[in-house]
């Protein structure tokens, strides 16, 4: 059986009307129509404010001026906008004699957008709450016999007004205040552009010096050599070469994190087991100088990111699990599972391990817990990873005691 959506509104309990941008009436609850004593036929096609005006004989009437506001505010910023309860009179049907109702009523405006993100329709949502704040009707008045409890009931409800508009002015405070965190997040974003843009010009203008000092450091050393025997000179050249390796590495890490951090990612299917493969052939050499046995799960799961960062990413981690040992031959060992739309990975050591209080800052930018001469390094391999796997939606955390190896845990996209 086919639904008959218009039916279904329109005998839904709530009271609800619908506006089109001109503030036109277009469809309407019954249990708005039997709220406002009006007739479906009488009010689509009208704009609102012709079918509710102000109560003419109430020199301080503001519900249309209030209401009017509101709705703009929803055509502009394309939000929901809730209102203080109004006083806003309804007039009763001319076959009653015409004349005003007092009614108080708590509404929401909220916009319905369309394909392009403009306001196509408003729904005007209210709720009747004269009964809660104003006692009038003809049955409470009998009750009031005494001034001072009328006059106490009166300003009650006069408080709770001031309160509900009091509720109106902070969720205004609250949308502003929103908009603000939103302008701020925006040149944050934009001052990580320029930062990153900085670092690889940076980068690129100092490597090619560089270049040029280890070319005539070369050709110095092969002119001196046989012609001053000299363990001091000797010596003094292989620090300064060394010191030129760390630079030139650093401004490689530096670059490196500038373009992971601001290219476009290509997302693709890739293959773990595949992908993880071709990452050992490239560091064939690592692995075997130092002895490392590597073991990894059977079918890893498929995932969907930028190759070349994804490929990175195991590479510097994997790389500072040979790199960080103290005697022992390194152990590694790469798992994963599935959870949701996304694989857990675990890359596993039998290296140093670390103190848990250094777990925030192992992922900063150039922060290093050990010095050059213990291990070598620019101090921004993790954070490249971080970077990576969080760009990719991904979250990465590590588990290590002191001497106890470390687990380094990341999430990636499922296929």
């Amino acid at each position: 059986m086919e639904l008959n959506f218009k039916e279904l509104f329109e005998k839904s309990p709530g009271l609800f009307l619908v506006l089109d941008r001109a503030l036109t009436i277009v469809a309407v609850t019954d249990a708005y129509l039997q709220a406002t004593m009006t007739k479906r036929q009488d009010i689509t096609g009208k704009n609102i404010f012709d079918v509710f005006p102000d109560n003419p004989s109430d020199a301080v009437a503001d519900g249309v001026s209030n209401l009017n506001v509101s709705l703009k505010r929803v055509l502009t910023d394309k939000k929901s906008d809730t209102m203080a309860v109004q006083k806003y009179d309804i007039r009763k049907p001319e076959a009653e004699g015409g004349a005003y109702q007092v009614r108080y009523w708590s509404p929401l405006n909220s916009p319905v957008l369309d394909d392009k993100g403009d306001v196509k329709y408003i729904i005007h949502r209210v709720e009747d709450v004269t009964e809660l704040i104003s006692i009038k009707n003809e049955e409470a008045s009998k009750s009031l016999e005494n001034k001072s409890l009328k006059e106490e009931v009166d300003q009650m409800a006069l408080e709770v007004i001031q309160r509900a508009r009091e509720l109106q002015e902070a969720n205004k405070a609250l949308r502003e205040a929103n908009e603000l965190l939103i302008e701020k997040t925006q040149e944050l974003e934009r001052s990580n552009e320029e930062l990153g843009r900085f670092a690889e010009t940076a980068s690129h203008d100092i490597k090619a010096p560089f270049r040029g000092v280890g070319m005539y450091l070369e050709i110095m050393k092969s002119k001196i050599k046989g012609k001053i025997d000299d363990p001091e000179i000797d010596e003094s050249f292989e620090k300064i070469v060394a010191a030129r390796t760390r630079i030139s590495t650093l401004l490689d890490d530096l670059l490196n994190y500038a373009t992971v951090s601001r290219s476009a990612i290509t997302f693709e299917n890739i293959d773990t087991d595949t992908m993880v493969e071709d990452l050992f052939k490239n560091i064939e050499f690592n692995i075997k100088e130092s002895a490392t046995k590597i073991t990894v799960d059977k079918s890893l799961p498929m995932i969907k990111g930028d190759r070349s960062q994804i490929t990175q990413l195991f590479q510097n981690i994997i790389l500072n699990a040979i790199k960080f040992q103290n005697k022992n031959k390194p152990e590694i060992s790469i798992g994963a599972k599935k959870t949701d739309k996304m694989a857990e990975f675990s890359i596993k050591d039998n290296g140093i391990g670390m103190d848990p209080k250094y777990f925030p800052k192992i992922f900063q930018v150039f922060e290093r817990l050990h010095g050059q001469g213990e291990y070598a390094g620019s101090g921004l391999g993790l954070a490249i990873c971080k970077r990576i796997v969080e760009r990719h939606g991904g979250k990465i955390w590590v588990e290590s005691e002191p001497g106890k190896g470390s687990v380094f845990n990341f999430t990636l996209p499922c296929t």
